[in-house]
């Protein structure tokens, strides 16, 4: 995911004596990036290739000590958003999927020994989506920050 960074300037500096700027700049900041990351989740979800459903049920946004994390937490993911080149795949892990789409696992073995797997982009649009949306949600994000310091003013 791209780096998201949020600038603000800020004016009343009288507020920073009776306010916990810092913590309130931390949490403020920690919401945005949990907002942006959870919109990622949100927007890509409809777009993701569903067999099971465990990748669809994978994504989560999560916060970190400085942001937070949108991610789908399946060992395939980047194989679907991304393809793959051609490579070989045992039939034996082709089985339960060949046998659901009614297809001989030894033919998905070849044509993924030949072929690889074609790309099914559903993160990286949702983030091109999210960096439009960005400002927007930055400019809140200063709202909130400003009316927290300043007491609504």
């Amino acid at each position: 995911m791209a780096d998201l960074t949020l600038s603000a300037t800020m004016t009343g500096g009288e507020a920073f004596m009776h306010a916990d700027a810092a913590g309130l700049v931390r949490r403020i900041g920690q919401e945005l990036a949990m907002r942006a990351a959870q919109a990622v989740i949100d927007t890509s979800r409809p777009n993701v290739p569903v067999d099971r459903g465990l990748l669809k049920s994978s994504g989560s946004a999560t916060p970190t000590d400085d942001g937070a994390i949108a991610q789908y937490d399946v060992p395939y993911a980047a194989d679907v958003e991304h393809g793959t080149d051609a490579h070989d795949v045992p039939v034996a892990e082709l089985q339960g999927w060949a046998a659901r789409h009614d297809i001989p696992a030894w033919l998905v073995h070849e044509a993924i020994a030949k072929n690889g797997t074609r790309a099914q982009p559903y993160f990286g649009p949702a983030v091109e989506v999210m960096k439009g949306e960005m400002p927007g949600m930055a400019a809140q994000a200063a709202a909130d920050l400003r009316a927290a310091l300043l007491g609504g003013h």
